[in-house]
């Protein structure tokens, strides 16, 4: 199950946002308990319960962001460790060509001829590190003779476990993230399918009452079925058609409003009255725009709207 690729049953919404909304759903809920459990008998103390249980365990896992950083910070001492290893190298080379300047199968021993390598590639490090003490242990005589000293000699075991640890603690903190991130994806994926369910009954509920519906539409416009909605469409940079996400959309004779999602998307539910009415876009920086559509029974309606730049 770890190898496994687990994803994301909702998209265009970011997951806080999600765990918002879904907030923002089970409050909802708990006014309109009664109704929902007249429909189905599981909606009652213990739902609401659990709804909040599943909200509360996704709002409690470390943020992907926060975690990176963590592992930022470990790779930057990764390659502290790395570049000591390289430099020490570096500055040793000199007293190892000084003990065997016409020998290089003996420099070679050391990793002259591996060096390149090892300062390109990380997993490469520990064992040049292996093979460079075995080689100053075997020529410790001919290397202080040329003018490196005992202590010197001595750093080569210390600087290859500071690789090794800090190299080790980036590798396991990459894996966890992974795992981290399955786990995450589990938990939200099972967020997900209790707003589904919330949705699907309150069709059932609220049949006709479309503020109640528009209450209930899941965070995402791409998320619904499309025959949930009778109105859809992108806000767009009139500049660029970069899509606009947050843009507050108003259908201001119906009193309703949502707003775009990361993809500039936005949706209004079906049921709402059949005929034309006002469309209202704004966003920060940008001019509100009004425009008319008409509503269509039983057809999905698609109107996207360009905003100018202040």
């Amino acid at each position: 199950m770890a190898d496994e690729q687990v994803k994301r049953l909702y998209s265009g919404i970011a997951d806080t946002k999600m765990f918002n909304r879904a907030q923002g759903i089970k409050n909802l809920l708990q006014d309109d308990i009664g109704a929902f459990g007249a429909k189905d008998a599981e909606f009652n103390a213990i739902f609401l319960s659990n709804f909040q249980t599943e909200i509360d365990n996704c709002t409690g896992f470390t943020t992907d962001e926060t975690h990176m950083d963590q592992v930022e910070e470990l790779t930057r001492q990764m390659n502290v460790a790395w570049k000591d290893c390289r430099e020490y190298f570096q500055d040793m080379k000199y007293y190892i060509e000084k003990a065997f300047p016409i020998q290089p199968g003996i420099q070679n021993k050391f990793g002259v001829d591996n060096y390149r390598n090892m300062s390109r590639e990380q997993y490469r490090v520990v064992s040049f590190m292996d093979n460079l003490e075995e080689a100053a242990d075997t020529y410790t005589t001919e290397l202080i003779a040329a003018g490196m000293t005992a202590a010197q000699i001595g750093q080569i075991p210390l600087l290859r476990d500071a690789f090794k640890a800090a190299n080790g603690a980036q590798e396991k903190a990459l894996d966890y993230r992974l795992e981290l991130t399955r786990l995450r994806i589990e938990q939200n994926n099972k967020l997900w399918a209790i707003l589904q369910q919330v949705n699907k009954l309150s069709k059932a509920v609220y049949r006709g009452v479309y503020s109640k519906l528009q209450q209930y539409l899941l965070p995402a416009p791409a998320t619904n079925e499309p025959e949930s909605l009778a109105l859809t469409g992108t806000v767009l940079n009139a500049a660029d058609d970069a899509p606009i996400e947050d843009a507050v959309v108003e259908l201001p004779a119906l009193l309703l409003s949502t707003t775009t999602d990361e993809t500039g998307k936005y949706g209004f539910t079906q049921s709402i009255p059949d005929g034309p009415t006002t469309l209202r876009v704004s966003a920060p920086g940008f001019v509100t725009s009004e425009v008319s559509v008409t509503i269509v029974d039983g057809t999905l309606v698609e109107r996207n709207v360009r905003l100018t730049g202040v």
